[in-house]
């Protein structure tokens, strides 16, 4: 899976059995190794922004289904050609959020129409690593039990040792396995085979 940032596109799996992303194309609006923050782009709704907002009456902007957190919130994305104050640049000419009672007053003014602009109700989110893929199933294909992989020692200690299998893994050998055939412990440096 590529790495996710702000500004990403996810496409949800054809086969997904959920109706919030059946069929979702989301742009990831903010990412940390915390959380990931989204708006679903293709889910319409019927409903338009002045059926929320009595005083705004431009009735040809619709609301689109952001996501399953905080439905009852609205959000709203941007261009650039429009300056709102607080918005979060996401990409060049494409911002997030901003001070709403000036958009209020632009859309009123005609000064943003919904070619500048698109309203979302709700938001899509995930907790730590959920949009990662998980590196044991990889590594599970890539190290099978029982099978024997060369490892250089990088650490002994009274529990155990530490070796080295590739760049990214290591491994904690139990004191009980840090005798070699010959009777003697694995030392510091030594490149050895191990189950």
């Amino acid at each position: 899976m590529p790495k996710i940032k702000k500004g990403s596109l996810l496409i949800s799996d054809p086969a997904i059995n959920d109706n919030f992303f059946f069929k979702s194309v989301i742009l990831i609006t903010h990412h940390s190794e915390n959380e990931s923050i989204g708006l679903i782009l293709n889910q319409p709704t019927n409903i338009s922004l002045d059926q929320i907002f009595e005083h705004i009456k431009e009735k040809t902007i619709p609301i689109f289904l952001g996501g399953p957190v905080a439905k009852n919130t609205i959000q709203f994305l941007h261009s650039s050609n429009t300056i709102i104050p607080g918005s979060i640049k996401i990409l060049d000419g494409l911002f997030w959020g901003g001070d709403f009672d000036l958009v209020s007053k632009l859309i009123s003014q005609k000064k943003i129409s919904k070619k500048d602009i698109r309203f979302f109700a709700g938001y899509s989110g995930w907790g730590h690593k959920q949009l990662e893929d998980n590196p044991w199933d990889e590594y599970a294909k890539k190290f099978i039990s029982g099978q024997d992989y060369e490892g250089t020692v990088m650490e002994v200690f009274d529990k155990g040792a530490v070796i080295s299998l590739s760049d990214e893994v290591e491994a904690f050998v139990p004191k009980m396995h840090c005798e070699k055939e010959d009777g003697s412990l694995i030392t510091v440096g030594e490149t050895l085979n191990f189950r």
